[in-house]
């Protein structure tokens, strides 16, 4: 199939070679010129002055080519800076339609709380603000308004020992200043920083009236802060405790803060390993307990916890 061009006058093959041009009084085959171009022959005088009027043909051809591309471009990017901004003009009016805007705040929080990180997904960071709740407040002057009125997507706070710095302090302090009810858990560790471990420790039992949940990671340095817990626990509902190390809770002296503890009712705790090591506890108003200990412990707990109606039994033999 050929064509002439309108502006250079080349014939224009397009079925076989759609690139290639020739004069259009040509008698010259197409398979002869493929031969050519082939191979490394030299062509003859007549093949010579056949392409030396081929040759200008199509740089006219291409001339007349890249004029069209061009007009093309210039085309292709008004449409395109066209289409940017009909979609910014759509995008604008369609969010402006959208439920989100007529949703109740109240079920705007209950969609908040779905979001926050389960606890493997926190761990190993207190300030991480790519997460919820924290991250809540980044969408909108709405999200930044409901999410930090929701006291309910502040309440737990977690304090990893091993990462912990100066910065969690003022994460901490926010957290709290927002929730109302606190579920704490803090995960000492001796290889940590524990002048900063201390100091988010003895903040948070300024608020401990209202911590409901409370799971702790004792180390040797935090033991001597329990005390001033004794007495001003009357929220706790949840108790887990467990070591840093097996050894670390070695000794006669027991831990007497959660005794008079008035709401307790779920109790766990790890790594204990004698008799003398129990932790005194409200036993008679206990529901549920979790605790990995020797039997005659287990037996001990069970005849003062007449309440009891969930138990999670290991035993350990006392070395």
């Amino acid at each position: 199939m050929t064509s002439t061009c309108s502006e250079c006058g080349a014939l224009k093959i397009a079925k076989e070679e759609p690139n290639l041009v020739i004069p259009v009084t040509t008698s010259w085959t197409l398979a002869r010129l493929q031969q050519l171009a082939k191979s490394n022959a030299p062509p003859n005088d007549a093949e010579t002055a056949y392409l030396r009027a081929v040759v200008p043909n199509a740089a006219a051809r291409l001339t007349c080519l890249e004029d069209e591309i061009s007009q093309l471009k210039e085309r292709l990017e008004l449409l395109e800076t066209e289409r940017a901004e009909v979609t910014n003009y759509h995008s604008s009016n369609a969010a402006i339609l959208s439920p989100l805007r007529r949703m109740p705040s109240g079920l705007m929080a209950e969609i908040f709380s779905w979001s926050l990180p389960g606890m493997d997904e926190m761990k190993g960071g207190t300030s991480d603000a790519q997460k919820s709740p924290w991250v809540l407040a980044q969408v909108s002057s709405r999200w930044r308004k409901i999410s930090p009125s929701t006291p309910s997507l502040w309440s737990l706070v977690q304090v990893w020992g091993g990462d912990v710095d100066d910065l969690d302090i003022d994460f901490v302090r926010t957290q709290v200043e927002r929730a109302r009810k606190l579920k704490i858990h803090f995960y000492a560790a001796e290889d940590g920083d524990s002048a900063v471990q201390i100091k988010l420790f003895d903040f948070l039992c300024a608020h401990a009236p209202r911590w409901e949940e409370f799971s702790v990671q004792i180390t040797p340095a935090l033991v001597p802060r329990l005390g001033a817990l004794r007495g001003r626990l009357p929220s706790l509902q949840r108790l887990w405790i467990q070591w840093d190390k097996e050894e670390n809770h070695a000794g006669d002296d027991p831990i007497k803060c959660f005794e008079t503890a008035s709401a307790l009712l779920d109790v766990g705790m790890q790594r204990l390993t004698g008799p003398s090591t129990l932790i005194p506890l409200p036993t008679h108003q206990l529901t549920s307990y979790r605790l990995r200990a020797p039997w005659d412990i287990h037996q001990r707990v069970l005849e003062m916890s007449p309440n009891i109606i969930e138990a999670l039994v290991s035993c350990k033999q006392t070395l």
